[in-house]
């Protein structure tokens, strides 16, 4: 896997913690979607988002992050929502599919 360098500049003062995005969830997309840089608008039938939600897993988890109820699927989300609710996932139900690959989980 390919080292990667990802950096996000805050938008406004006091937004940098909310709108940062993990170096892990970077490398999950990428390894998700297939896409370098990772498609946050990804969409693929029941695959949705850069993580690459399954539908019924973004319905279940988006509804527990107050900044993501309100999109109904994940590929309409910003990138940084999506990476909110996938750890809202990891801290709830641990990891699934690219997550187990070594390369990725290694930057946790």
């Amino acid at each position: 896997m390919a080292t990667l360098i990802f950096a996000l500049a805050p938008s406004a003062a006091g937004t940098a913690d909310r709108h940062h995005i993990r170096p892990l969830w970077v490398a999950d997309a990428i390894c998700e979607t297939g896409h370098n840089p990772p498609n946050w608008r990804f969409h693929a039938g029941v695959y949705e988002g850069g993580i690459a939600f399954y539908w019924g897993t973004w319905q279940a988890w988006h509804q527990h992050v107050r900044e993501a109820v309100r999109y109904r699927h994940a590929y309409q989300a910003p990138a940084w929502v999506q990476a909110q609710v996938a750890e809202y996932g990891l801290d709830h139900y641990g990891r699934w599919g690219c997550l187990f690959h070594a390369e990725v989980w290694s930057l946790r």
